[in-house]
């Protein structure tokens, strides 16, 4: 997988998770409106109260946009409560509101310094600008202050995919599946991060744990072919992409996982059409147009290979794995130049197939890097 492939499937992640944030109603710091009689809330405590439970029955129901309304009129009511401004920032991240869920939760924590879930809240907001930095520090913070928060440990994975941490990634997530062993997201992000290492075997134990917890889930069945393949089961692996395109059919990682799968059982006709759909349904999915080039280049179209390796990097000039294989095409085929070309690019960006593709340069006829799942990271 590559990098756009694991954002998507961690926003995902946090979308799923702050729709059943527990700290909804939970935890939330007493309201600091000032002194009030004894059982005499005031008509705007009253009013406020009234009107968040029309906003969880708005939320309950998908009534999004009606709750942040109503949430803002909370807040309005109440503008030093900490939790009114926690549910809002909650609310926020539902309607996609990312920019305001990350102002919501820095007025609960002004209001309340120590109140974690709005830490918590803060670093998905985060995650979701694409600000993992942040969100580390925010998630670390949520943290120190409630050590048993596996909401705070699932985003905190997340973050550190994000930076390609994949041990500090695997850590976290392996902290939040201990605190909650049901949580699905938590199972599954853990597997994802253990594959990125290379753990397989960990990584399939994981990933069928999250399956089991919530079988319908097309994206955990991607990674899960990918565990799969990387093992050497490629028809077990096959099952899986099928069963992930069957739950949504519109989903390109799905389908070019079954590209790659297909290739490596040599299939090439059906190699062909599953990279052809994953990147009709996301034309600027360069593993894609790389695995394409892959399929095209064995079948002995050089040219159609290279402009498919050409597409890949116009969308992504720094993608490792289309500099390989188009430098190893070059070599197949006698041009050395651009061959070599390809080998002085890679120096900067990965020497381990720098080092394979001199190899392929030197001895084009001979076995290069086996193609997998890990060539189109």
């Amino acid at each position: 997988m590559g990098r756009n492939r694991r954002k998507e499937l961690l926003v995902m992640i946090v979308v799923v998770l702050a729709l059943t944030l527990s700290s909804w109603g939970a935890a939330a710091p007493e309201s600091p409106l000032g002194p009030k009689s004894p059982g005499q809330p005031s008509e705007a405590e009253k009013l406020a109260g009234e009107l968040c439970r029309e906003a969880e029955i708005h939320l309950k129901s998908g009534a999004y946009d009606r709750a942040v309304k109503v949430l803002k009129q909370v807040v309005r009511l109440k503008p030093e409560d900490a939790a009114a401004h926690h549910r809002l920032a909650l609310a926020y991240i539902k309607v996609g509101r990312y920019e305001d869920a990350v102002k919501a939760s820095r007025q609960a924590i002004l209001f309340q310094a120590d109140f974690p879930a709005a830490h918590t809240a803060l670093g998905a907001a985060y995650i979701l600008l694409d600000n993992p930095k942040e969100a580390v520090e925010a998630l670390k913070r949520a943290i120190r202050l409630q050590a048993d928060n596996p909401e705070a440990y699932a985003y905190l994975g997340a973050a550190y995919m994000l930076l390609n941490d994949y041990e500090a990634a695997a850590a976290a997530y392996q902290q939040a599946v201990r605190l909650a062993p049901d949580n699905a997201e938590a199972q599954i992000g853990w597997g994802s991060a253990l594959a990125y290492l290379g753990r397989h075997r960990e990584a399939l134990e994981a990933l069928e744990k999250g399956i089991r917890l919530k079988p319908q889930k097309a994206e955990a069945f991607v990674d899960l072919a990918a565990a799969l393949s990387n093992l050497g089961r490629q028809q077990q692996a096959l099952e899986a992409c099928r069963k992930a395109i069957a739950l949504n059919p519109e989903l390109p990682e799905a389908h070019l996982g079954l590209g790659i799968i297909y290739l490596l059982m040599d299939d090439l006709d059906e190699s062909t059409n599953a990279f052809k759909m994953a990147i009709r349904l996301k034309p600027d999915y360069y593993q894609a147009h790389s695995g394409l080039g892959e399929v095209l280049g064995r079948r002995g179209y050089y040219q159609e290979a290279v402009d498919s390796f050409r597409k890949a990097l116009g969308i992504k000039p720094d993608y490792a794995g289309a500099h390989f294989s188009l430098g190893c095409l070059h070599a197949k085929y006698g041009m050395r130049a651009a061959a070599l070309q390809e080998h002085e690019i890679l120096k900067s960006l990965n020497l381990t197939l720098a080092d394979e593709l001199f190899l392929a340069i030197v001895w084009p006829h001979g076995p290069r890097q086996k193609f997998d799942f890990g060539l189109l990271k």
